[in-house]
């Protein structure tokens, strides 16, 4: 056990300098071809023109503080909105940007603020759940790898550290065999060995939420603890399910449940868990928000067959096999990490203008719903 444990020291010692090479090579491999700056007529925005517009939004929206915090050689967006004079019940916390390669994820947030300030969307309707509804944002969680990613290594998940900052949270977090940081789903040297998630779990425990989101992409999903085991939460089930299958039927027709059970494959050490067994968050999801459209079919008829079955409603049903035989997302490695950077900017992310465009305003009137029918339900529990 001691060599064991002085063997895993010895490899997340070297485990940053070892992936910044690979880093590079795949970036020399690979070229400008795949740069974010080809993506920009989609409609997506670099590191730098996201704290750009952040800036100017915090300006002349009301109710909108920004305030970036430095996490070891990273620095984040954190970005708070309350309606003047208001005293909502509840309180939303939102993680976005943890894996790199998921572009989509920031720029979801982006389009969610600018509903929130009214400049997109139903503005009546945003104003009218900031009566009872506030938002803290980790806009842009992982900064510096996202960078890296838009000029051109768009497979990249990990941190600089090559640690998968939803793998480094404490429930459920288990050591990780010699080497294998080079999957980029190492969940570090120990439970918040790194500075994103310590500054992470600092947030969300000062902000006490009562409605925890985290927002990948990959495939789509909607999803609820238990991630790092195959069962499902008792507390507060049914409320929680309730949301999902509201929100899920309206804006995505996907897989939806108990995540570790419905995905059939365990995730260990994610935010999700912890948010919601530490601090007792009473709602707390995963919503994974894009995925490949030649996929769209399969998953709205796992969707069916879940709404049809009331035992998969209330616990989650793992989804078939073939489902992740093929490839892998954001939640499930199952061959491997993919390698192309054109593939995996198109596995992650819309390719499109028009299915960007619809993306992030899919998912701001989504997290809307979540929101609105969180203190909805808040109200009628006697919160």
């Amino acid at each position: 056990m001691q060599f064991r444990s002085l063997l895993l020291l010895a490899c997340f010692s070297c485990t940053g300098a070892i992936v910044r090479q690979q880093h590079a090579f795949l970036h020399a491999a690979h070229g400008q071809s795949s740069g974010l700056l080809q993506r920009q007529e989609y409609g997506y925005h670099s590191t730098d023109e996201i704290h750009q517009e952040l800036v100017a939004l915090s300006s002349r929206c009301h109710g909108m503080t920004l305030d970036t915090k430095q996490a070891g050689s990273q620095f984040i967006d954190v970005v708070t909105i309350k309606a003047p004079g208001s005293k909502p019940l509840n309180k939303n916390f939102m993680l976005f940007g943890e894996h790199a390669r998921e572009l989509i994820s920031p720029e979801s947030s982006l389009h969610f603020i600018k509903t929130l300030c009214g400049e997109t969307g139903d503005n009546d309707r945003a104003s009218r759940i900031l009566k009872d509804s506030e938002f803290q944002m980790v806009v842009n969680a992982n900064p510096e790898s996202r960078k890296a990613v838009e000029q051109g290594d768009a497979c990249l998940r990990s941190n600089p550290n090559g640690v998968d900052l939803n793998r480094n949270w404490a429930k459920g977090w288990e050591p990780v065999a010699p080497f294998a940081f080079m999957s980029q789903t190492s969940g570090g040297e120990k439970p918040f060995s790194e500075p994103e998630t310590q500054l992470f779990k600092e947030l969300v425990s000062a902000y006490k939420p009562t409605m925890f989101l985290s927002i990948h992409s990959g495939t789509k999903g909607m999803y609820m603890p238990w991630a790092f085991n195959g069962t499902a939460t008792t507390r507060n089930q049914a409320a929680m399910l309730d949301v999902l299958n509201a929100v899920d039927k309206n804006h995505c027709e996907c897989p939806f449940g108990a995540m570790g059970k419905a995905l059939g494959y365990k995730c260990d050490g994610t935010s999700l868990d912890w948010v919601y067994d530490e601090l007792k968050t009473p709602y707390a999801f995963t919503f994974e928000i894009y995925g490949p459209p030649s996929e769209n079919d399969g998953l709205r008829d796992a969707w069916r067959k879940q709404t049809q079955t009331a035992g998969a409603f209330y616990q989650g049903q793992a989804l078939h096999p073939l489902h992740f035989s093929e490839r892998q997302t954001d939640l499930v490695q199952v061959k491997g990490e993919p390698s192309d950077a054109g593939h995996c900017f198109s596995l992650f992310n819309p390719d499109s203008k028009a299915t960007y465009d619809s993306t992030v305003q899919t998912w701001s009137a989504a997290y809307l719903d979540t929101a609105e029918l969180v203190a909805a339900n808040m109200k009628k529990q006697g919160f």
